[in-house]
């Protein structure tokens, strides 16, 4: 059942003017409007994954939580595989 007008918080009421106004564009406006949005976007700089690869490699040589330590040989035959499958150079 529909919730009635008098029954609405502020939040509600707004976001239906909201909602409304946004349904009451033309086809133009819209897609200007959701231009806007998409160029308000902060853009994330782009990371080469050899980066990311190296750097998660360096990060398990580093770890010492016993259980979770990789023998250096491990490390190695990550590293090897990287190479292999030209994830790193």
């Amino acid at each position: 059942m529909k919730k009635r007008n008098c029954r609405k918080t502020a939040r509600e009421k707004q976001q239906h003017e909201r909602a409304v106004a946004i349904r009451k564009m033309t086809d133009e406006q819209l897609c200007k409007y959701i231009d806007d949005i998409i160029s308000s976007v902060p853009k994330t700089p782009e990371v080469e994954p050899s980066v990311v690869i190296e750097a998660f490699i360096n990060q398990l040589e580093e770890i010492n939580t016993p259980g979770k330590k990789l023998s250096k040989q491990t490390i190695q035959k990550i590293r090897s595989l990287a190479v292999d499958m030209d994830y790193l150079s």
